[in-house]
C-alpha cells in the first residue's frame, strides 16, 4: 500500500485525480509499476521455485509460474486502473482492495476447486479476457505470456 501512496502523491496534483492523467503521467505510473513488479516477480518466482516439490514436471513448474505471472499482471493493471480512474485517494485505495480480494477469490477457486471449474475455464477465459486493456497496458517483459481478465466476471463464470 505504501507504494500506491507514493505513486499517487508523485503523480497527482489537484482535486479530481482522474482528470489529471495525461499520457505522460500514465507512462510514468506504468514505469513505476514496472519497477515495483520486476522486484516482486523475481522474489515471488524465487519463493515459488523453493516451494515446488522436487518431483514436479517442467510442465507443472511452467504452469505454476504462468499462474503467478497472470496474478501479478492483473494486480499491476488493477493498481494502474484504480489510480487512473479514481477521483480520490480513498476511492483508489478501496478499488485496490477490491482488486486484491477479487484476485484472491479467483485463485482460491482455480486451485482449490480446479477439477470442478476446469471444464469451463477456456470458455470463461474467452468471455472475460480484456483485449483492449492489454493494448493499453501490455505485460511487462518479465510477465510476457500473461493475460488480463475481468476477474469478478471470471469468478462468476467459473461458479456457474
Amino acid at each position: 500500500m505504501k507504494f500506491l501512496a507514493v505513486c499517487f502523491c508523485v503523480l497527482i496534483s489537484g482535486t479530481a485525480a482522474a482528470q489529471n492523467w495525461t499520457a505522460e503521467r500514465k507512462q510514468k505510473l506504468r514505469n513505476m509499476l514496472e519497477s515495483e513488479y520486476s522486484i516482486k516477480t523475481q522474489k515471488w518466482l524465487g519463493d515459488l521455485n523453493a516451494q515446488i516439490k522436487p518431483g514436479a514436471t517442467p510442465s507443472e513448474r511452467s504452469m505454476a509460474a504462468g499462474a503467478l505471472k497472470l496474478m501479478l499482471y492483473n494486480q499491476a493493471y488493477g493498481q494502474y486502473r484504480c489510480l487512473t480512474t479514481s477521483a480520490s485517494w480513498a476511492e483508489a485505495e478501496e478499488c485496490n482492495k477490491r482488486v486484491g480480494r477479487d484476485i484472491a477469490i479467483y485463485f482460491r477457486l482455480a486451485t482449490d476447486h480446479f477439477s470442478a471449474v476446469a471444464g469451463r475455464s477456456d470458455q470463461c477465459e474467452m468471455q472475460t479476457r480484456m483485449f483492449e486493456a492489454e493494448i493499453e497496458f501490455p505485460p511487462f517483459p518479465f510477465l510476457q505470456g500473461a493475460q488480463l481478465y475481468d476477474i469478478p466476471r471470471m469468478v462468476e463464470c467459473l461458479r456457474k
